[in-house]
């Protein structure tokens, strides 16, 4: 995988590739609940591989905030 940084589709391909079994619905529900950290262009959802990777081998990373999505025209 050349970049770790993808769309919420793309890292499920590179996971389901590389033999970890999750569906891209959890994927976006881990997001949604801040379990993972997401950047936001419009309505779609860019997350980091390997921060997939440390919730699916270590669960989840420490809590440091609140997950808030911040939109500009809000």
């Amino acid at each position: 995988m050349q970049y770790k940084t993808g769309s919420i589709r793309e890292i499920h391909r590179c996971l389901v590739t590389e033999g970890y079994h999750i569906s891209e619905n959890t994927l976006r529900t881990w997001v949604k609940q801040g379990v993972v950290v997401a950047a936001f262009v419009g309505k779609k959802a860019y997350v980091n591989y390997d921060n997939i990777v440390a919730v699916l081998t270590g669960g989840t990373p420490p809590f440091n905030g609140t997950a808030v999505r911040a939109r500009a025209n809000d």
